[in-house]
């Protein structure tokens, strides 16, 4: 999920659902649609949050596509199980690691390695 609009190749409207938080907040839904640098290098079913202010993925969800999550010390490195194509990659960006998702600033780009 992210609260970016221009982050999508692809959006839909999506009225009704809230997305919960840890520290019992929650923000309105208010679209769903597909990120990424291309419609071949890109992700599906990504809500668009009212005033999200970080750019969350769910781990669980990638490896659930076919993806293999790796993280070391410093670095990530997201591939495709199939293809062995590097899907997302990088290095001291990662703010938060907790439960199944990761963080990113506002302004960091997902896809610089699409």
């Amino acid at each position: 999920m992210t609260g970016e609009k221009s982050n999508f190749l692809s959006l839909t409207a999506f009225d009704g659902g809230r997305a919960a938080f840890g520290n019992d907040k929650s923000r309105k839904i208010v679209g769903v649609g597909k990120i990424g640098k291309s419609l071949s290098h890109s992700i599906d079913n990504v809500y668009l949050v009212d005033s999200l202010q970080h750019n969350l993925l769910s781990v669980s969800q990638l490896c659930d596509r076919g993806n293999h999550v790796g993280f070391s010390s410093d670095q990530y490195l997201i591939t495709n199980i199939k293809s062995g194509d590097v899907v997302l990659r990088g290095s001291d960006t990662i703010m938060c690691i907790k439960r199944v998702f990761f963080t990113f600033p506002k302004s960091f780009d997902l896809f610089e390695c699409f």
